[in-house]
C-alpha cells in the first residue's frame, strides 16, 4: 500500500477499506497495546 498519512488511512476506513484498517492497526497496535494496558483497571495486565 503507497504511504499515506493516518488522516488518509481513516478516510479509506471508513469507506470500508480493510487494507486501510489493516495498516493503521500494524502502525499503532504497540502504542494501542500500551495504552490499553496503562488504563485497565485489571492488575492481570501489568
Amino acid at each position: 500500500m503507497q504511504q499515506l498519512f493516518d488522516s488518509g488511512l481513516l478516510g479509506r476506513v471508513a469507506e470500508r477499506d480493510e487494507a486501510a484498517l489493516r495498516e493503521l492497526v500494524e502502525r499503532h497496535s504497540a502504542w494501542l497495546l500500551l495504552e490499553l494496558r496503562r488504563r485497565s483497571s485489571d492488575e492481570d495486565w501489568r
